[in-house]
């Protein structure tokens, strides 16, 4: 209610005010929406009068910004901030007046403007603190309690309208009329709004959230092992009794997600694929997908056919020419030498056999051999080609030794 004001020619107290429909003097269904969070007020509340009846009150407060237009000062849409009420509300039969002749419409200018910034909400949803009204004074909000609700009851909340007509030759003088409203053929219509552009989806009855992801990007396996483990993570909103399912071989790896949370996973060289459900069931909504893959451990080849990864280190293959100058009709030499843990097909050409075949195994070590050329008469480029068998989508190695002739003494 608000303080009684006894100056002459001013409003009196405001009195009682009812918040919807369902109070004490209600003249309709009516209400004023205040957010469970961050959000804007709107609606109505009906001031009846000092004892609760339907006259004597001031009538429809607005909680729509668009009725702050005229407030002077300027007030802010009545808004929700963390449990502070902020901005304004407004007296419509005062401010009717005032947009009329804010100079002579009513005694002293009075715009109904209140503001609400005293006003929090309590743990609970009630109000406390007070508003301030410049025309009435303070109005208590102690006490004022909300229902938080999801639902839609297909009623249009909006305060009487009135038609405002001057004076003219005819003898009627200045005033109001109130204006009744008809049924329309098309009743009033309820939009819910699932914000799909940013990952939400709609399962027939609320509007869900949930995302699958990883700690790393990949799950490297180590030479000599089969598998690698990782942190699967889940991230949901209103998600209430979720599951998350293995489609690869159909089994359970959560389920009663309610909450954030992650699970540590094995992986092999196979990849697999997880399904977050909106509910305890297959059946239920998908709200994300997310294959995950592992491979073996860096390295310049890897054998992912294996019941285990190997991974085989950069192997040594040289070839160089001893001398790399000879004289014409002479025989080039080049020294090969060959170091790896896997096997190796080597191939060497331009020498006296060509191509040569050199079938390297880990067993024979760091081996090393020479071999000769035809008699030589010009530049040749004797070449080592290695591969390996057992991993053919490796790139070949290829090494080149390159022999310069000169011309003999008594050729000049």
């Amino acid at each position: 209610g608000g303080a009684d004001n006894n100056e002459a020619g001013v409003y009196e107290g405001m009195g009682w005010v009812s918040f919807n429909g369902g109070d004490i003097g209600q003249p309709g269904l009516y209400g004023v929406d205040i957010p469970d969070g961050d959000g804007f007020l709107s609606g109505y509340a009906w001031s009846g009068g000092t004892d609760g009846e339907p006259e004597g009150g001031y009538g429809w407060i607005s909680f729509n910004s668009a009725d702050l237009a005229s407030c002077n000062p300027a007030i802010a849409p009545a808004e929700r901030i963390g449990n502070n009420i902020v901005g304004g509300a407004r007296i419509l039969a005062i401010r009717d007046e005032y947009n009329a002749d804010p100079t002579i419409s009513n005694s002293g200018g009075y715009d109904g403007c209140i503001v609400l910034d005293g006003v929090t909400v309590n743990a609970d949803g009630t109000l406390d603190g007070y508003a301030w009204s410049s025309d009435l004074g303070w109005i208590d909000m102690d006490d004022v309690s909300a229902t938080y609700v999801n639902t839609c009851n297909n009623i249009a909340s909006m305060p009487p309208g009135s038609i405002f007509w001057p004076g003219d030759d005819t003898g009627l003088t200045n005033g109001t009329t109130n204006v009744v409203y008809q049924p329309s053929d098309t009743a009033s219509k309820c939009e819910f709004h699932c914000d799909t552009a940013n990952g939400y989806k709609w399962d027939g009855s609320a509007c869900l959230k949930g995302v699958l992801s990883t700690d790393n990007s990949t799950c490297p396996i180590q030479s000599g092992n089969s598998s690698c483990t990782m942190d699967l993570e889940w991230d949901v909103e209103y998600v209430t009794n979720g599951l998350i399912r293995n489609v690869t071989d159909s089994s359970v790896l959560e389920n009663n997600i309610s909450s954030d949370s992650f699970k540590n996973i094995t992986l092999t060289v196979d990849p697999v694929t997880y399904t977050l459900y909106s509910g305890p069931n297959a059946s239920d909504i998908e709200l994300d997908t997310l294959t995950l893959n592992a491979g073996c451990a860096p390295g310049l080849a890897t054998n992912i056919t294996s019941t285990n990864c190997e991974t085989i280190p950069t192997p040594t293959v040289k070839i160089t020419a001893d001398p790399n100058i000879v004289r014409s009709g002479e025989k080039g030499e080049v020294d090969i030498e060959i170091n790896s843990t896997a096997n190796l097909t080597c191939e060497l050409f331009n020498t006296a056999v060509s191509p040569l075949t050199i079938n390297y195994e880990p067993t024979m070590g760091a081996w090393s051999n020479s071999y000769l050329t035809d008699p030589l008469t010009s530049t040749k480029i004797v070449r080592l080609s290695c591969r390996f068998p057992h991993f053919p989508s490796v790139p070949e190695i290829v090494k080149d030794a390159r022999i310069e002739v000169v011309p003999r003494v008594e050729e000049i």
